[in-house]
C-alpha cells in the first residue's frame, strides 16, 4: 500500500501559435484608432508606408520577444541556474531560485516552468511582459522585458496566485479547479478560461503602458502558498514512483517508450479496455507532443491517483491517468483503470 498524502479537492487566450496573424490584424487597426479624426482620409503614400513599417517593427519585436520569452521558459524547465546565467537575469530570477525550496527540491521550479503556458501582455509598451501561467497550480510567473538592440532581456520577475489577479477576496488552499466539488478537466478548463480574461484585463495585449508587477512585499505570502502547493504535488509523484508505487512509476516509463516508438498495437497493451481514448489516436499525434508528455501534477487519495502529464512543447495538451490505490496495484498490476486525452483551451478531449 502506498502512504498517501491527502489533498484537498472538495477567452480568450492571445496563443502565441496564432500569435502573428492575430497582432498583424490588431496593431494595425491599433494605429488606426490612433489617427485623428479625417486623418485616415488624408494620408498620403508616403503615410501609409509609414504605417506599415511601424506594423511591420511591431510584428518584428513581438516576434522576436516571443522567442525569447520560449528560449526562456525552455532553459528554465531544465535548470533554473543555467537560465539565469544564459540569459543574464540571475538579479530578477533570485526571487525564486534563492528560495530554499529550490535549493532543497531543485527539479521543482523546473516542473512548474515544464508545465506553464506562454502569455504576452503590454506588447507595445517599453516594457512587456511575458507570463508563465500553470493551470495546475493555478500560478503564474511574470516576467518584464526590454529591448536591447536585437533582443530581448529579462528585467524583472514576479509570482501572482490566479485567484489575486481575479480579485478574490479569498485564496483557496489549493488551486480554484481543485476547490470545487467537480475537481477535474472541465474545473482545469474553466479556471484556465478565466485567467486568460484576468491576465488580458491586467496586462492587455496591445497596450502600450507599462504596468507594475506584484509588490515586493507580497511575494512571500505567494510563494510560501504556491510552494506549499508544488511540495504536495511532488511528494505525491514520488508516492507513486517508489515503494508501494513503484509499479505506477515502472508504468509510466513504459507508457511513454511505446508511446514515442508510435506503434499503436504495443501501446494498447497499457490501456484499458474500452477506454475513452484509443491507441491509434495517441500514436497519431504529433511525435514532439509525444516526446515531451511527462508528469506534472498528482493528486493521491486513499482510493485514486490522478497523475496529469502534459507536454512542454504543447502545455495546453494534457493526459490523465487514474490509477485504483488500493487492491488491483497490490496484486501486481499498475494499468490506470482510465487515461483520458484533453485540450485544455477548448476542453475537448482527442
Amino acid at each position: 500500500m502506498i502512504t498517501t498524502i491527502h489533498q484537498s479537492i472538495g477567452r480568450r487566450h492571445f496563443d502565441t501559435s496564432r500569435y502573428s496573424f492575430l497582432l498583424a490584424i490588431g496593431l494595425s487597426a491599433f494605429l488606426v484608432m490612433l489617427m485623428p479624426a479625417g486623418a485616415a482620409e488624408k494620408t498620403t503614400s508616403s503615410g501609409r508606408k509609414k504605417a506599415r513599417a511601424k506594423t511591420s517593427e511591431a510584428d518584428r519585436n513581438l516576434a522576436l520577444l516571443t522567442a525569447r520569452a520560449t528560449l526562456f521558459r525552455e532553459a528554465a524547465r531544465k535548470n533554473l541556474t543555467g537560465a539565469g546565467k544564459m540569459f543574464d537575469c540571475a538579479g530578477p530570477l533570485k526571487l525564486i531560485a534563492s528560495r530554499p525550496m529550490a535549493k532543497e527540491n531543485p527539479g521543482a521550479w523546473p516542473r512548474f516552468f515544464a508545465g506553464s503556458i506562454l502569455l504576452v501582455g503590454n506588447a507595445a509598451s517599453d516594457l512587456p511582459v511575458a507570463g508563465y501561467y500553470n493551470p495546475f497550480f493555478d500560478a503564474v510567473v511574470l516576467t518584464t522585458w526590454q529591448k536591447d538592440g536585437k533582443q530581448y532581456d529579462l528585467k524583472g520577475m514576479a509570482v501572482r496566485l490566479g485567484s489575486d489577479l481575479a480579485g478574490d477576496s479569498e485564496n483557496p488552499v489549493l488551486a480554484r479547479w481543485l476547490a470545487g466539488k467537480d475537481a477535474g478537466p472541465l474545473a482545469l478548463g474553466k479556471q484556465y478560461k478565466t485567467f486568460i480574461k484576468d491576465f488580458e484585463r491586467s496586462f492587455p495585449p496591445l497596450n502600450g503602458k507599462n504596468t507594475a508587477l506584484e509588490p515586493a512585499s507580497q511575494q512571500a505570502r505567494i510563494l510560501d502558498r504556491l510552494e506549499s502547493h508544488m511540495q504536495i504535488s511532488q511528494a505525491n509523484l514520488e508516492a507513486v514512483h517508489t515503494g508501494g508505487g513503484a509499479l505506477i512509476g515502472k508504468y509510466m516509463v513504459a507508457f511513454k517508450t511505446v508511446l514515442v516508438n508510435g506503434k499503436s498495437k504495443a501501446l494498447s497493451a497499457y490501456l484499458p479496455k474500452n477506454n475513452p481514448v484509443t491507441a491509434s489516436q495517441m500514436t497519431a499525434l504529433p511525435l514532439r507532443l509525444r516526446e515531451t508528455l511527462s508528469p506534472q501534477y498528482c493528486v493521491l487519495t486513499n482510493e485514486k491517483a490522478l497523475i496529469f502529464a502534459n507536454s512542454s512543447f504543447w502545455p495546453t495538451y494534457y493526459g490523465i491517468f487514474e490509477f485504483a490505490t488500493s487492491s488491483s496495484r497490490d496484486q501486481g498490476t499498475a494499468k490506470p483503470e482510465r487515461f483520458s486525452f484533453f485540450e485544455m483551451q477548448n476542453q475537448k478531449k482527442i
